[in-house]
């Protein structure tokens, strides 16, 4: 008999920690991802953060440390590319 198997590629981030929150490239694209394994587990949680955020009403305490923008050049003293050329 065979065996079947599947390989994909799970979203992680370099700390762990999922990436939810305001994008780093537009302030109204908002990012749910880097779950790992754990997405459909985080889910609930997830939806109601943005929830919050689409309703103006975020909470800041658990939204700091999951905040997309932590890996961003701003965040990490870079230069962005078109500050590069300029």
């Amino acid at each position: 008999s065979r065996r079947a198997s599947v390989t994909g590629t799970r979203a992680c981030t370099p700390d762990g920690l999922p990436l939810v929150g305001v994008s780093g490239v537009n302030e109204r694209v908002l990012t749910a991802t880097g779950h790992a394994m754990l997405g459909i587990t985080l889910a609930p949680v997830t939806g109601d953060l943005i929830a919050g955020l689409v309703a103006g009403d975020p909470r800041a305490d658990v939204l700091d440390a999951l905040d997309p923008r932590r890996f961003s050049g701003a965040r990490l003293g870079l230069r962005s590319v078109s500050e590069s050329r300029a």
